[in-house]
């Protein structure tokens, strides 16, 4: 397996499957991040064409199915192109909320969510979730009553070593948000307008707009009119894969945009220590989503149950995904799909070979579905936990 980057030349275009055309006032939206089959369609693209020809072979498909993808993960890049920091999307047992002194605008107070003993004669929606599931999950929130409300400004993407803080020991306490980490790549609009093929001028009223995605980052001052070039941090996309590919210029996402691929000596981040020393010892985990994953039962895991003698306990789980395509290979669009999204979080309790479990989780990709896996679909890290449930404290 090979770990490459992607570095945008041009602002890429994910589509979020609206229609778009040249129509007066038309507008086309991009995703705020790419889906992993977006990336895997990219890179057997790039690896199909036949050598003589230019064009792509056909014959290659099942071949080019069958190459493992694992990302795509967002990275800051150094000038070299080469990484300088991971960011990994901010895991959904996380709560940040505002900081009591309402000056202390880019702070806040940090909390774990875990699963809970709810006080005797309690009933939640999860009771027929797990009537339906066979599962008895636990409802995942603050052991504790606190005051406050989710911070606006908290990252959607963790710095490195923020997150594998996290993953080792995830305490309460109060942090400063640009510490974590940022928001990613910024959103970026361009005003086109329709062309008259004949005469190569613009036609009248034929105004459309496209929007983006900057992959650079550089959060604005409150009293600054525009953030400083200087102090910009180049954004790139990384994914590791068995597939044979050449680096250089490619397209991706849509309206054919620009970006290099780049062939790195880098490796995707190691299981901790810590984490695996504890682990083997308590016999539970958390396990965070680093793409969005699909399960048959929507935010339930079924292949890594099937897989694994484990038991989930709790799921903290934002707001689902929506995927679709199109399908080269048979001409069709793909089926509509529910995603869990990115940042999932799961509390699970391994119950033989934890030692084997940890080796093949971490940093791989557990959704249903073999094709899924391969596409790079749930790529998942481990994190640690006690095992134990916190009794709930009500006032």
């Amino acid at each position: 397996m090979t770990l490459w980057t992607i570095i945008p030349r041009d602002p890429l275009i994910f589509r979020d499957g609206r229609p778009f055309n040249a129509d007066a006032g038309a507008r086309a939206k991009s995703l705020p991040f790419p889906y992993p089959s977006t990336i895997a369609g990219a890179v057997r693209t790039l690896a199909g064409p036949n050598p003589l020809t230019g064009k792509f072979d056909k014959i290659r498909i099942t071949e080019l199915l069958s190459k493992q993808i694992r990302g795509p993960l967002l990275v800051e890049l150094a000038e070299s192109g080469q990484i300088a920091d991971w960011l990994f999307p901010a895991p959904a047992d996380a709560l940040l909320l505002k900081h009591d002194d309402p000056i202390q605008k880019e702070k806040a107070r940090r909390f774990l969510c875990c699963p809970l003993n709810l006080p005797n004669g309690t009933q939640t929606s999860i009771d027929k979730l797990n009537k339906e599931s066979g599962i008895e999950l636990k409802i995942v929130g603050l052991p504790v009553p606190t005051t406050g409300k989710p911070h606006p400004k908290a990252p959607h993407y963790w710095k490195q070593d923020a997150f594998e803080k996290w993953l080792v020991t995830p305490e309460n306490k109060e942090v400063t948000l640009s510490d974590i980490g940022h928001n990613g790549p910024l959103a970026e609009s361009r005003m086109h307008v329709g062309v008259n093929k004949e005469t190569g001028t613009g036609i009248p009223g034929a105004l459309f707009q496209t929007s983006g995605l900057e992959f650079m980052q550089r959060e604005r001052e409150e009293k600054e009119p525009y953030p400083k070039l200087k102090d910009v941090k180049t954004l790139g996309l990384a994914l590791e894969t068995d597939t044979s590919l050449d680096k250089g210029l490619g397209f991706l996402g849509g309206e054919r945009r620009v970006a290099q691929w780049m062939k790195t000596e880098d490796v995707l981040p190691k299981c901790p220590n810590e984490v695996r020393k504890n682990i083997l010892e308590q016999g539970a985990c958390r396990l965070i989503l680093l793409t969005p994953a699909y399960f048959k039962d929507g935010y339930l895991p079924t292949w890594l149950q099937e897989q694994y003698n484990i038991k989930i306990v709790g799921a903290a789980v934002p707001r689902y995904k929506v995927v679709s395509g199109w399908d080269y290979q048979i001409r069709k669009p793909k089926p509509t799909r529910r995603l869990a999204s990115a940042g999932s979080v799961y509390f699970i309790k391994v119950k033989q070979n934890v030692e084997n479990f940890i080796d093949a989780i971490w940093m791989r990709s557990i959704s249903d579905g073999n094709q899924n896996r391969l596409d790079g679909f749930g790529l998942a890290v481990l994190g640690t936990w006690n095992g134990e449930l916190q009794d709930m404290e009500v006032n």
